[in-house]
């Protein structure tokens, strides 16, 4: 599945990430802010409701967010609203490496990324 996205980015660069309605996402490393990476399994689907709207789903919950475009078509990112006490983050770069970002209002731990890859979901 990366490598269909990888030749449709080399064969059409201004289609990929403008079309493209769902992405099925995998992340491997989680790192707290100042603390050092661990291993996570954390899974994101995304599914375009829209074009400025999408949904994402982890960990049984479904958090509305929008969509942010990179007028270089280098990157697509989804940001929630205040969901859960959360504002949820998650950037995918064109060639599918992906950060998924949780800020919380809390003093003591203000936010964890993932990081993985994200592929086009069928």
């Amino acid at each position: 599945m990366r490598t269909l996205f990888l030749l449709l980015t080399l064969l059409c660069p201004t289609a990929t990430l403008a079309q493209v309605l769902g992405y099925a996402c995998a992340f491997e490393q989680i790192c707290v802010e100042r603390l050092s990476c661990q291993p996570s399994d954390l899974e994101v689907l995304v599914n375009s409701t829209s074009e400025t709207a999408a949904t994402l789903t982890t960990g049984g919950r479904e958090l509305t967010a929008q969509i942010l475009r990179d007028p270089s078509l280098e990157a697509r990112s989804y940001v929630t609203g205040l969901e859960f006490n959360t504002i949820h983050l998650l950037t995918i770069f064109r060639d599918g490496g992906a950060r998924f970002t949780i800020h919380t209002p809390v003093s003591d731990l203000q936010s964890m990324v993932h990081i993985g890859q994200c592929e086009i979901a069928p």
